[in-house]
């Protein structure tokens, strides 16, 4: 299970209680940079990258673009980024081939509940999996 959206430091413990297994923020901080800090531009990737962050979240990804992920990749081959924010099963596997190390999927993933109920998550999830191998 993964939370999105971590504002502050105070609420990872909260969310590591509820079984959280990773964690997600739309901004950066350094407070979140452990977690998964959002980043829009290179000057907060490398800022976030210095603070220690593992992963960093590219977010909105849909106006940032797959090209970011090559351009960052370019100097600094080893930066983990992950997009979240504009993923679809249309062009999912074109993150993953422009060097993403992760996919953030959040509404693409949740559309269909009110008419499917919580299964089609799952069922969705298989089908993103799908679409990027």
């Amino acid at each position: 299970m993964a939370v999105k959206d971590l504002a502050c430091s105070c609420t990872a413990g909260q969310t590591d209680k509820a079984g959280a297994k990773f964690l997600v923020s739309p901004h950066c901080s350094e407070e979140i940079a452990a977690y998964a800090p959002g980043c829009a531009t290179v000057t907060e990737v490398v800022k976030v990258t210095k603070m220690g962050a593992m992963i960093i979240k590219l977010f909105p990804s849909e106006a940032i673009g797959k090209n970011f992920i090559k351009a960052v990749h370019a100097p600094s081959p080893n930066v983990n980024l992950m997009p979240s924010g504009g993923v679809s099963i249309d062009n999912v596997r074109e993150w993953e081939k422009a060097g993403a190390c992760a996919i953030g999927i959040g509404g693409a993933l949740t559309e269909k509940v009110s008419e499917e109920g919580y299964q089609s998550i799952s069922r969705l999830a298989r089908v993103f999996v799908e679409a990027a191998n």
